[in-house]
């Protein structure tokens, strides 16, 4: 009887919040996850175990998604460890509570960089994967977006997230027939 191999997601930002309840419910959908972290490795590590006491599989690694060269390391990794990768969910996103006003340069390009930034970069890691395997991309943006409705907080994150969803839309655009 021949096996096959479980689907494969990557989810960034997924060593808590919400991207750690993704990769949860995925595993238990029967996907192979990678959970990518930047900074939360133990959290990471943690949910990991959590996975395989459930039985399912899951390998966590860790990237800066704004380092062109971390990105792609990353999906190396995943391309040496599973072979394949059917689903992208790109969640991560550094969220600094300052005001517009108190924002300094380096809030802003954090904000930027760890939202719009990170996604492309990912993206374009991901697409040479999906020709073989069909693959699926979720970019998950914010509540501003559509409404585009002024916020007090950690503008860069939300300029950030607007960003995703015009790169969403512009990817959709080029690769809806590929």
């Amino acid at each position: 009887m021949r096996t096959t191999s479980p689907p494969v997601a990557l989810i960034t930002g997924a060593s808590r919040g919400l991207g750690a309840f993704l990769a949860l419910e995925l595993s238990r959908d029967g996907y192979a996850v990678v959970l990518h972290h930047r900074s939360g490795r133990s959290a990471a590590h943690r949910l990991v175990q959590t996975i395989r006491r459930e039985g399912g599989v899951a390998e966590t690694f860790a990237a800066d998604l704004t380092d062109p060269s971390q990105v792609e390391n990353l999906f190396r990794k995943v391309r040496g460890k599973f072979g394949r990768l059917d689903v992208l969910i790109n969640n991560a996103g550094s969220y600094r509570p300052v005001p517009l006003l108190r924002t300094r340069a380096e809030d802003w390009h954090e904000g930027l960089d760890s939202t719009a930034t990170a996604t492309f970069l990912a993206i374009r890691s991901a697409l040479p994967f999906f020709p073989r395997s069909g693959g699926r991309i979720l970019n998950l943006g914010d509540s501003a977006c559509e409404k585009l409705s002024a916020r007090k907080m950690a503008p860069g994150y939300h300029v950030g997230k607007v960003g995703v969803l015009l790169l969403t839309r512009s990817f959709a655009a080029q690769l809806i027939h590929r």
